[in-house]
This record gives structure tokens, C-alpha cells and sequence, in this order.
């Protein structure tokens, strides 16, 4: 991604040996134009559900995000543990 001018490195203020990455002007423009495609595809998805369909899908993806987040906050605290001593 780098290679591609998609990201850049650059200095983290908080910790001097570590990089930050952050994207390139480039790289702003394919995240939005995948932003895009993501939301028209959620659209037509969405097309053939009623607002019932609609409500159960949003809960079930709310209720994955929150599991996901959960389960991505305790890996970190393991590696954490893990590697702190």
C-alpha cells in the first residue's frame, strides 16, 4: 500500500521509535470510492427486505460488532499480558 502512494509513514509524537500510518491524498480517494460501493451495495441488499427484515439485521449486526470489539479488546490485552515482562 505504501508502494501503491495508498499510505505514508510518519512520526509518532507519543512514542519515538514507532511509526504512525496515515493515508495519502490517493489513499483518501479509493477509501471513499470503496465507501461508495459498499453503501450502494447496502442498498440493494436492502431493497428486497420490508422494515421488519431491515430491524432484525441491524440488531444482529450491532450485537456481531459488539462481540467483535470484545473479542479484539481481550486479544490485545493477552498479547498484552503476555509480552509485558
Amino acid at each position: 500500500m505504501i508502494a501503491d502512494g495508498l499510505i505514508e509513514l510518519g512520526d509518532n509524537p507519543a512514542h519515538q521509535r514507532s511509526k504512525l500510518l496515515r493515508l495519502t491524498p490517493k489513499g483518501e480517494a479509493v477509501f471513499q470510492e470503496i465507501t461508495q460501493r459498499i453503501a450502494k451495495e447496502a442498498e440493494n441488499l436492502a431493497e428486497d427486505m420490508d422494515r421488519e427484515e431491515l430491524q432484525i439485521a441491524v440488531k444482529m449486526l450491532r450485537r456481531l460488532k459488539e462481540k467483535l470489539k470484545q473479542n479484539l479488546i481481550g486479544s490485545r490485552e493477552f498479547y498484552s499480558n503476555r509480552h509485558s515482562g
